[in-house]
């Protein structure tokens, strides 16, 4: 009788799927998949097709495609691989399951010079979970306020792990009741935790492995303007009247992430009014001198960093002795991811 042979994907392990179409008869590739405790002993179970006229067997492993045994014939090394002819069979056994043992498995027969698969297995060596690698234990997100963050706990284990969630707040960690893999927060605002952490472990687990997210909320910048030596309210767009002679400081909050650069300005009184720049706060620097002027000496410039409320204080001090530092004053942000802002106080003298 003649026979049609069709393969589907003739080579070896790269389809879980294989038929072989005769007048009467097909075989379909066999898949299955492993959990094994270490130092445990499995069998992977192969027959091979009887009705071919030459029986040629193979055993590989992925994802190397590394030659276990063709025919009965051994080219491993490893003296935990054997095999198990009973009944005829292809049968192969792993006396002693290690780490290294953990991988895909593959039957193959080899018919007319072509390598067909007849069984596919896949074998996992349980043990505690793991970050999988080039996977950072520490991860820093920048999210801007009101979207939506995902954080994914990419920790694998066999069995698999549990995972559980907690925010950080310095050295303390609270729970906050979520399970998986996957933590999503919504219409995330600056004033969130900043920190999560998640938590894996199974029954291998010495102790708990874990990851941390780092939220960076970044928002547009808020600025108040005023004179630090009278009260802490906003005064911007406004004017103060001081006697002559006294020392004023006027101060510049900026709240703001990402950290922007903070100008303090002065309106030229004589000819086209422009602003002239006296100093800038650099992020990570520090306060530059700006003006050259000599009558820009007249005034001293002084920061302060609140890490924890993303606020920058920049002062500005000068002496009310003469009738130029009786002006307008004006405080101004870079643009960066957000738009900058501008806020004015403007000096007046007492009549």
């Amino acid at each position: 009788m003649s026979r049609k042979l069709t393969i589907m994907n003739s080579f070896c392990g790269r389809w879980a799927f294989v038929m072989l179409f005769w007048t009467d008869w097909y075989i379909r590739a066999y898949s299955e998949t492993f959990y094994k405790d270490p130092m445990t002993t499995v069998s992977l179970y192969c027959q091979s097709d009887k009705q071919q006229t030459s029986e040629m067997v193979m055993w590989k492993k992925k994802p190397h495609d590394e030659m276990l045994f063709f025919m009965e014939t051994r080219h491993t090394s490893d003296k935990y691989y054997s095999l198990d002819r009973s009944y005829n069979d292809w049968n192969l056994v792993i006396t002693t399951i290690l780490e290294r043992h953990e991988g895909v498995y593959i039957c193959c027969q080899i018919v007319r010079g072509t390598e067909i698969t007849i069984r596919e297995y896949t074998l996992f060596v349980n043990g505690p979970p793991e970050i999988p690698p080039n996977t950072p234990w520490t991860t820093n997100l920048a999210v801007v306020e009101g979207d939506i963050v995902d954080m994914r706990c990419d920790i694998k284990g066999s069995p698999k792990p549990s995972i559980n969630w907690f925010t950080q707040e310095g050295e303390q960690i609270n729970p906050i009741h979520i399970k998986g893999s996957l933590l999503q927060v919504r219409n995330i605002t600056r004033l969130c935790v900043t920190k999560f952490v998640c938590l894996a472990e199974n029954r291998f687990s010495q102790s708990p492995i874990n990851m941390t997210f780092n939220i960076e909320v970044e928002f547009p910048s808020q600025m108040f303007v005023y004179d630090a030596k009278s009260h802490g309210t906003d005064e911007s767009s406004s004017t103060i009247y001081r006697k002559r002679g006294i020392e004023i400081k006027l101060r510049c909050d900026v709240m703001a992430s990402p950290d922007v650069k903070i100008y303090w300005k002065v309106k030229k009184r004589k000819g086209r009014p422009r602003l002239r720049e006296l100093a800038t706060y650099i992020p990570g620097e520090g306060v530059s001198d700006s003006s050259k002027k000599k009558e820009d000496n007249f005034y001293r410039f002084e920061y302060h960093l609140l890490p924890q409320k993303k606020v920058t204080i920049f002062d500005m001090i000068f002496i009310t002795d003469q009738a130029f530092t009786f002006s307008e004053y004006v405080c101004e942000t870079d643009k960066n991811t957000f738009p900058g802002t501008r806020k004015s106080l403007t000096v007046a003298m007492l009549p």
